[in-house]
């Protein structure tokens, strides 16, 4: 069963585990393999201090062993769910999203792994309804289910998206399934108002139904007219042989 989002702001002190290309959004599930030394040792501190880490984009997917200040200042708190040592020495973990929170401040401990005083940031999910926060959800999810062809997305997306009223929720679930870049999930990510957050990603998604729509009409084209090519060819081929049968060419 899947935790939710504490309503309450509370301070904690967290081992951090880096993230290199991707966000990771509550209540998400993420398989993930460790090999860096100090993102093993994050995994072990975690583990051994009841299982909840902080997980951080780093700004540049490049840096080997990113710093403090090559991370953004909010992540999402996980459990590491499963823990596997592998024969080569990294370690397969699964991580659960529970909430997002703020990094205060770094906190020197004696480790391999970066620690940090983290405040969790409170969902705004109220359950009130209302006439924008509904039309909204409505819009999204049209729109998502007329990207799912064209993008490639999961079909499981759509019937997930079916159960989801709260508008803060469906928009960290279709950021996850975007495959926006980093930079654009992290501001998905940082946007703490439920609305102001879904209005985003309906804006990523309208973009990402344009980009996608243009992109396949430019590939009909381009195979329409390669269609015309090949027929051109084939036809002056037929006309050649005809005119060698007729004996006009020498």
């Amino acid at each position: 069963m899947i935790e939710s989002p504490s309503e309450k702001v509370s301070q904690e002190e967290l081992p951090i585990l880096p993230l290199r290309e991707f966000v990771l959004f509550p209540y998400m599930v993420l398989p993930l393999f460790v090999s860096r030394e100090s993102s093993i040792a994050a995994i072990e501190d975690a583990l051994a201090s009841g299982g909840r880490i902080l997980l951080v984009a780093q700004r540049d997917p490049e840096t080997p062993e990113p710093g403090n200040e090559d991370l953004y200042s909010v992540g999402t708190i996980a459990m590491v769910m499963r823990s596997l040592r592998m024969p080569d020495g990294r370690l397969k973990v699964m991580l659960q999203g529970l909430s997002k929170a703020r990094i205060d401040a770094f906190v020197d401990r004696e480790s391999s792994s970066t620690w940090a005083s983290v405040s969790s940031i409170p969902s705004d999910e109220t359950g009130v309804w209302c006439v924008e926060s509904e039309a909204l959800v409505r819009a999204v999810r049209t729109r998502v289910e007329e990207l799912l062809p064209l993008k490639d997305l999961p079909p499981e997306v759509l019937s997930i998206m079916t159960n989801i009223d709260e508008p803060g929720r469906l928009a960290d679930i279709i950021a996850t399934n975007l495959r926006l870049r980093l930079a654009e999930a992290q501001e998905v990510l940082e946007v703490e108002d439920s609305l102001s957050r879904l209005r985003k990603v309906d804006a990523l998604v309208r973009r990402e139904l344009e980009v996608t729509t243009m992109q396949a009409e430019i590939q009909h084209q381009a195979k329409e007219e390669m269609s015309r090519g090949q027929r051109e060819v084939f036809l002056r081929e037929q006309l050649s042989a005809i005119q060698n049968e007729l004996g006009e060419v020498d």
